[in-house]
């Protein structure tokens, strides 16, 4: 072999050296690349498939919280009626006790008569008595001197006569009015102590009612920490919308605005029910906090003016768990005041919230807030 093909044979063998190291490493990049992307792939299945986990359990837990929240309003309605039956016979106990308190005063007055009538009769008894007895009417006319004196005799002795016979008569019938008017108060009595009962009665059934509302409120409460716990998700704040008021808390509207039947009044404010292990409350619009304080009724509550376009108007927010404003204070729309509770006169926790036209005068100056609000 001559040196020029020796020159040309090595140059060719190292050409082929540097192609194969040079497709060798294309390949493993290729092969790293490939696997990488799979790995990336795998990971945004496993993502998706989480994503379409938590969707689904969340379908499940608002479909079970639905039918909750329709057992919650079943209780509400029946929550309501055992406290309309219970001022019922609240109010047949008040009536019957004035009733009680008249028939009383009546049988004191015909007592008085009794025992007037009583004395007049034992003086009548003692004058008969000193005088030997019994009148003798007929010895009374026989002795008349004319037939004029006779007459006189027997129209005072018919007089006489007449005036003993009412006096008896109207004794008996008092008799019997006092014996009638003492059966109505026994009467009165026993229809006050069976409704004292009822009333024990019905006040237990509203415990139970609440307490079973409570337990399924509690569930919920419970549902929706499990599935945030699980889904990594924090408490939830309303997002500031546009326009003059915006929504003060998430959560499904459980009581409108206007009369309610079961309760027999009316209700000046919507109640938005606690769907959250803590759920945020904010402003519904830009204004001055008036009042934050705790009421007997409200619980803790806020109440905030507002200046809009040139009218004056104040919102209310009830039943809060705690707040953490104070009076005098600015607030911007969508600023956290507190969260919703079961504080005051309230069976569950809920936010009751008040929208009012003007100055704050009680339910005179209250409007609907689902006329101003998207809920």
């Amino acid at each position: 072999m001559t040196r020029k093909t020796l020159v040309m044979t090595a140059a060719v063998l190292v050409g082929l050296s540097a192609a194969w190291t040079s497709n060798e490493k294309i390949a493993y990049a290729e092969n790293a690349s490939t696997t990488k992307l799979s790995d990336l792939e795998k990971k945004s299945n496993d993502v998706n498939r989480d994503i379409n986990q938590n969707k689904e359990k969340l379908k499940e837990v608002q479909e079970k919280q639905k039918s909750e929240e329709a057992e919650i309003t079943r209780l509400d309605s029946e929550v309501g009626q055992t406290n309309a039956d219970i001022h019922s016979r609240e109010a047949e106990v008040e009536q019957a006790k004035r009733d009680i308190e008249k028939l009383k005063n009546e049988i004191n007055v015909v007592k008085k008569r009794i025992e007037k009538r009583n004395e007049l009769l034992k003086k009548r008894a003692r004058a008969l008595q000193e005088n030997g007895g019994s009148v003798d009417y007929i010895d009374v006319l026989l002795g008349s001197e004319s037939f004029g004196d006779f007459i006189s005799r027997m129209s005072a002795v018919s007089t006489i006569v007449g005036a003993d016979r009412d006096l008896l008569m109207q004794h008996e019938a008092d008799k019997q009015a006092k014996e009638l008017k003492e059966t109505k108060v026994q009467n009165k009595l026993t229809e006050v102590n069976q409704a004292l009962e009822e009333l024990k009665n019905l006040r237990a059934k509203l415990q139970k009612q609440v307490g079973e509302k409570n337990k399924l409120m509690q569930t919920l409460r419970d549902q929706d920490k499990e599935f945030n716990e699980e889904a990594g998700t924090a408490e939830e704040i309303p997002t500031v919308t546009s326009g003059s008021f915006m929504r003060p808390a998430k959560g499904p509207v459980t009581s409108h605005f206007g009369y309610r039947e079961t309760f027999g009044r009316g209700h000046y404010g919507i109640d938005i029910g606690k769907r959250g292990e803590s759920v945020p409350i904010v402003a519904a619009a830009s204004g001055k906090v008036i009042r934050a304080y705790q009421s007997s009724s409200f619980g803790n509550a806020v109440f905030i003016r507002h200046n809009v376009d040139g009218q004056t108007w104040v919102t209310v927010y009830a039943h809060l768990e705690s707040y953490s404003v104070s009076s005098g204070q600015s607030i911007n729309k969508g600023q956290q005041l507190g969260y919703i509770g079961n504080t005051g006169h309230s069976f569950g926790a809920h936010l009751h919230f008040e929208l009012h036209k003007g100055d704050w005068k009680g339910k005179s100056s209250a409007v609907n807030p689902e006329s101003y609000i998207k809920f």
